[in-house]
């Protein structure tokens, strides 16, 4: 039987005026709300799958159409996942669309609570740890963040959790985008941080397909979007593989 471990760290995710509207509940443990926080999911590398559902209940006082965000932010290669929102989609193979948007959206009233929300994961018996990062995303509110949750899946056969990675000690990173909306020239600046070894930053659309990326990082990072079709783009700033930062770039 799976063991859960919530965390009751601060979790990196796009900050909105519409965050903790939603309550998100483990369906096996009805009442804490889990949102904002790390959930560590332990079993053998042996384990078929990893399953946590979730009840994801709209605490504000106004209808929302959601849809779900996933991030792959520490994934073991090979390992093999899938998010349901509504449905649920093919299993992908770690590294092949490490953002990924859902395809369907639900609508949740005042109270209500989402039908269908399932993390699912399975290990391929590799002895190892994955982090995801879930976000819910209003798309009638400019595709406002309004909940996330960390999820680590520990299949480590010796019994060793997994150490805290990159992404969750550089929490003094902070990244401003100018101008933003942009239609040419767009200046990524990185404050907070001195050691840039190891660093990127990637682009991806709203499919999360990766349309650039900047491999010589810096405090300021220029690049030129007059190419992008209009809409919105989600940046994901990285240190040696890993996810550590995530912001928003609107094209227009």
């Amino acid at each position: 039987m799976k063991n859960i471990i919530t965390s009751l760290f601060s979790v990196l995710a796009i900050s909105s005026i519409a965050q903790n509207s939603l309550k998100i509940e483990d369906a096996a443990n009805v009442g804490p709300d889990i949102a904002s926080s790390i959930v560590t999911l332990t079993d053998l590398a042996s384990i078929f799958e990893f399953a946590l559902d979730l009840h994801v209940i709209n605490t504000s006082t106004v209808s929302m159409e959601l849809k779900m965000r996933t991030t792959e932010m520490d994934v073991c290669p090979n390992t093999t996942s899938a998010t349901c929102w509504s449905v649920c989609p093919p299993y992908s193979t770690a590294g092949a669309n490490p953002t990924q948007i859902s395809t369907f959206s639900q609508t949740i009233v005042p109270g209500d609570t989402a039908s269908v929300c399932s993390l699912h994961y399975k290990p391929q018996n590799l002895d190892c740890c994955s982090m995801f990062k879930y976000e819910w995303i209003d798309i009638d509110n400019g595709n406002a963040v309004v909940a996330d949750l960390m999820v680590r899946y520990d299949h480590t056969n010796v019994g060793t959790a997994c150490a805290v990675s990159v992404k969750e000690q550089e929490v003094n990173l902070e990244v401003s985008i100018s101008p933003n909306p942009a239609n040419e020239m767009v200046t990524f600046s990185l404050d907070g941080i001195e050691n840039f070894n190891g660093m990127s930053i990637n682009i991806f659309d709203m499919l999360g397909k990766k349309v650039s990326s900047i491999s010589q990082v810096g405090p300021k990072n220029n690049l030129n979007v007059s190419e992008f079709k209009n809409g919105m783009y989600f940046i994901s700033i990285m240190k040696n593989g890993l996810l550590i930062k995530t912001s928003k770039l609107i094209k227009e």
